[in-house]
């Protein structure tokens, strides 16, 4: 490739006027009748280039040195681009407004430019589809993962359908009232107990004798019978008074009789349970879901019960503690549609009740997910997997099924035998659930990290490698289909290294297995990507692929998913997955170590 002539300048900084099309160099945007014509960001950055060099035609050498600098690139490549943009603009390559090609030599914008006159700098979403880099470390000294990106379009924020329906944070700090902060309107005053330090911010301290944090829920907001929920709290004790001790509990006064009473309590012993009836639990009955170890040591912990279906489950510290099947209430007789909630003690108790602090006291009108619960915990414990010079990272589980990788002595372990792995959550202030989300953590990067993938006694083969996935993915819901553009680099117990594409989930390129490979020991995969273009180092040496019959050292994964109805998203994530296929499930054991990530 030949450098670019010294009549290459920057894009212009004015806006354009061209037919029924605006163009704002500056942002940069283009639209039509004031909406967005979608452009990934080569596209966008040939087309501003071909209108600042509208005077001429534009070698095709010159725009592989400009939109794709110090990478091989194929012809087929550049006209799919020039192909996208035609599409997005309405052009047609027989009968051109727009760009016209000359055979052989390149290609001209044609189309009549009204300069317009220069706008005021201004952040603007539309800065959306630049090609981003994250401000992150050369070398993370904790553990640290990044990717590169597929990009897309940004669509509209992603919104959260059922947002917590009550929450207590507990930050006041000060006075009898406690404000609802879900928005609903769930505002509580406290009778006694005392302010003091908290898992985040502020918590309320009781001291057993009947003190407790009430209010009443008269538009319905709690939910009520059989109807989901999820319950969670921190607590933080060393006793409890020899007794059952409510933790949070709304709805009926529990008795022999009551049917509609969701608690969050403590046994005497100090063992955590969640219950859905009055006395669940109690006598017959053994609907009541029960921890199997005591939190009496003074330190705090994260309690969640979830009901759906008339299956009871409880989590302690984000990990699955105990589950039960929850008799259903019967038909709820007439009366009065308000709900008392009382947090500290049971509704309307006068004697007894819990005896240590209580901080960041949630409910949802449905059950959280098993992978979301670890991943509030995470967040809200303040734990930092990843950090970076801008922002701290934790680990959030990407598959809900599957047992979720542990964090031992700085390597991140697979405990399931298929699918598995991580995405980078960014901390954020009060771990709203409608923002354990995966972060945008760069694009056009260098991963390194090294990983282990043993063979299983019966010589299955696992897989493990980062991946890219271009949307802002809720924990648990794994990185393949759906609007999960993007790719994963897998390194095979055998030596062998694919990078698929996944959507759709298809091996875009492949490198051969390594006879004398040992599955037995760590080995560092290294990543390049620019753009769509990837090259893979495997224990420092680059590795030739096989894409489409021909061997090559750069790959390019092809954006399949952009088709009339855009089906990518480009505020997506990244980690680390581990899979055992074809043959699943049956190997695991996979670990991964070394994170690092720098600007390519």
């Amino acid at each position: 490739m030949r450098q670019a002539t010294d009549a290459v300048s920057e894009p212009r900084q004015a806006p354009y006027r061209c037919l029924d099309l605006e163009i704002d160099p500056g942002v940069p945007s283009v639209s039509r009748g004031g909406q967005p014509v979608e452009l990934r960001a080569k596209a966008l950055t040939l087309l501003l280039f071909l209108i600042d060099q509208r005077h001429r035609i534009v070698s095709k050498e010159e725009i592989f040195e400009r939109a794709w600098p110090g990478t091989a690139v194929v012809d087929a490549t550049l006209a799919g681009c020039i192909q996208e943009i035609r599409k997005a603009l309405g052009d047609d390559a027989k009968e051109p407004r727009f760009i016209r090609t000359a055979p052989r030599l390149g290609y001209r914008f044609v189309g009549p430019l009204e300069e317009l006159p220069p706008r005021a700098a201004t952040a603007s979403p539309a800065k959306a589809f630049r090609w981003r880099i994250a401000a992150v470390a050369t070398a993370v000294a904790m553990i640290g993962l990044g990717a590169a990106a597929i990009l897309v379009p940004r669509p509209a924020p992603l919104a959260d359908d059922f947002p917590e329906a009550g929450w207590w944070k507990l930050d006041e700090g000060r006075g009898e009232r406690v404000v609802d902060s879900s928005g609903n309107g769930l505002t509580g005053s406290r009778s006694g107990g005392f302010w003091e330090a908290g898992v985040r911010g502020g918590a309320l301290r009781f001291d057993g004798t009947g003190q407790r944090l009430g209010g009443m829920d008269r538009a319905r907001i709690l939910p009520r019978q059989d109807a989901p929920r999820t319950l969670a709290a921190w607590v933080k004790t060393d006793a409890t008074n020899g007794d059952i001790t409510d933790v949070l509990h709304f709805g009926e006064h529990p008795g022999p009789n009551s049917f509609d009473a969701p608690r969050l309590m403590l046994l005497p012993d100090g063992r955590p349970a969640f219950a859905n009836r009055g006395y669940a639990g109690i006598g017959s009955d053994r609907s009541l879901a029960v921890a199997t170890r005591s939190i009496l040591d003074g330190q705090w912990h994260h309690l969640v019960g979830t009901l759906a279906d008339g299956r009871g489950l409880l989590y302690v510290d984000g990990l699955l503690q105990a589950e039960a099947t929850m008799r259903r209430s019967a038909a709820r007789p007439a009366g009065t549609a308000e709900t008392p909630w009382s947090i500290g003690s049971l509704v309307n108790q006068i004697r007894g009740g819990f005896r240590g602090a209580v901080d960041d006291v949630r409910i949802w009108r449905r059950a959280l997910r098993g992978a979301e619960i670890s991943a509030l915990h995470r967040c809200l414990a303040g734990l930092t997997d990843i950090a970076t010079p801008s922002q701290q990272y934790f680990f959030s589980p990407i598959f809900e099924k599957a047992p979720h990788s542990s964090l031992r002595d700085g390597q991140l372990i697979h405990t399931g035998l298929d699918y598995g792995g991580i995405q980078l959550v960014a901390q954020s202030p009060d771990c709203p659930v409608a923002g354990l989300r995966g972060s945008d953590v760069g694009q056009d990067v260098r991963i390194r990290v090294e990983l282990l993938v043993p063979k299983s006694p019966a010589g299955d083969v696992v897989q493990a490698g980062p991946y890219f996935r271009s949307r802002a993915a809720a924990p648990g819901d794994g990185i393949i289909g759906g609007a999960s553009a993007g790719y994963w680099v897998q390194l095979h117990s055998n030596g062998k290294v694919t990078i698929k594409c996944l959507n759709p989930m298809h091996t875009v390129a492949f490198s051969p297995p390594q006879a004398a490979f040992d599955s037995g020991v760590f080995h560092g995969v290294e990543v390049a990507a620019h753009g769509e273009a990837l090259e893979v180092w495997l224990d420092g040496q680059v590795l030739t692929f096989d894409q489409g019959g021909r061997q090559t050292r750069t790959v390019q994964v092809p954006p399949h998913w952009e088709r009339p109805v855009m089906i990518g998203r480009n505020d997506g994530t990244a980690g680390v997955a581990f899979s055992s296929e074809p043959l699943r499930p049956k190997a695991g054991g996979q670990q991964a170590r070394g994170f690092s990530i720098a600007p390519y």
